[in-house]
């Protein structure tokens, strides 16, 4: 296909992401470094356009967002069963983009882990036969308990992804899965990597007390039981260390947490910070020393996540506990940016944190190991990379 000045159609969860992730935030950048023209379609930016027209105040949507987006969802589908919401984007999705694809014709590009946009985007392209990306940035035939889907569930994802003119994925491991579920569709590779400016920061020296990070640990992935139970081993050591702990919990999830630390005695030298921004998060890792991501069986083994490359801009060893047979353990090992310990083992990682505190030579050369590659993994340098898989793939035939 043909294009000239070739818009993208980038179907997402709501953007910019106010906590977590920045994997979004990344990619449309780098299609816009790339000289592609992006719009972001996401749940907010087609709901908020029905709100304008059903008069429903924006205030009272944000302080009770469930309850609105359902009685928005009634209205609008005269559907009042539970994932109406979904339904709702779905609808709105699919003609929003019928009507800004027949005006300026494009690609849409899916973005998985969010289920919804992925089928959306699958859906939309088959209807009016618009050239579809499937970009899947972890494993999508698990759920969110890292247990493979049932047999319907994965041949729903299967037609799903197939439809796509070209599948993206982020790491060989997650390529090599797609392969073993005989899909012949072309599967091209772009790492994540190193999303925000490299800061400009020496290797260490003579560090008195070690300040540790653990973000996010809000997600089911992350086992903040053995992370609690591991600063239980050491006692010894609290005078050198101090830790602070990040994520967005609430309700009982947040009950459990404060439990965990009063029984481990540990209040003392945690600090706990809640609903963060992406900003006030890069300030602590700038001020931090060791990082901390303690996996849990939910993970999934084939990505990488953002967080390992913040940690290597900012210069700060980390510590996994994950599965040998990761992505994340196998980067690890090779890039020699960080320790792996063996996950759900509170002593393996305690003596990881240990081993970093007391031995300031083995923590000064995984700083200089990821000074020495950081630059290589900066995610701007996929940019050519779907380039040339885009024109590849749009070089023939005009739109």
């Amino acid at each position: 296909m043909t294009i000239s000045n070739p818009k993208i159609y980038l179907i997402t969860p709501n953007y910019p992401p106010a906590y977590g992730t920045g994997n979004i935030q990344a990619f449309s950048s780098m299609l816009a470094d790339s000289g592609f023209m992006i719009e972001i379609i996401t749940p907010r930016l087609v709901i908020s356009e029905l709100i304008k027209d059903l008069d429903i105040d924006e205030n009272l949507l944000k302080k009770n967002s469930r309850i609105y987006t359902k009685r928005i969802s009634s209205l609008a589908l005269k559907d009042e069963r539970k994932d109406s919401s979904g339904l709702l984007f779905e609808f709105l999705a699919s003609n929003h983009l019928k009507y800004k694809t027949e005006r300026t014709p494009g690609v849409i590009i899916g973005m998985y882990p969010n289920h919804s946009t992925l089928r959306i985007a699958a859906k939309v392209a088959i209807q009016y036969n618009i050239p579809f990306i499937a970009y899947l940035n972890g494993n999508p035939f698990i759920d969110n308990k890292g247990k493979n889907k049932s047999y319907n569930s994965i041949k729903k994802t299967i037609k799903t992804i197939t439809s796509a003119n070209c599948i993206i994925t982020t790491s060989t491991t997650l390529k090599n899965v797609i392969m073993k579920y005989n899909i012949k569709n072309r599967v091209e590779i772009i790492n994540n990597g190193i999303i925000d400016s490299i800061t400009e920061k020496e290797i260490s020296k003579n560090i008195k007390h070690f300040e540790i990070i653990g973000l996010n640990c809000d997600q089911q992935q992350f086992d903040i039981k053995t992370l609690c139970s591991a600063f239980s081993c050491l006692k010894d050591y609290h005078p050198e260390i101090s830790t602070k702990i990040t994520g967005s919990f609430y309700g009982q999830r947040r009950k459990r947490v404060y439990e965990l630390f009063d029984k481990h005695k540990q209040e003392d030298y945690f600090e706990f910070k809640s609903y963060i921004t992406r900003e006030i998060e890069d300030l602590i890792i700038k001020q931090s020393h060791i990082g901390i991501i303690p996996t849990n069986k939910r993970f999934d083994k084939t990505i990488v996540p953002e967080i390992v490359y913040r940690y290597i801009a900012n210069l700060v060893p980390y510590i996994v506990s994950a599965e040998n047979d990761s992505e994340i353990s196998q980067f690890t090992k090779l890039s020699q940016c960080g320790i792996v310990v063996e996950p759900n083992n509170p002593p393996a990682l305690a003596g990881g944190i240990i081993k970093l505190v007391t031995v300031h030579e083995r923590f000064r050369q995984i700083q200089k190991k990821q000074k020495l590659i950081r630059e290589s993994l900066l995610f701007k340098n996929s940019k050519k990379s779907f380039a040339d898989i885009y024109f590849s793939l749009f070089s023939s035939v005009e739109i």
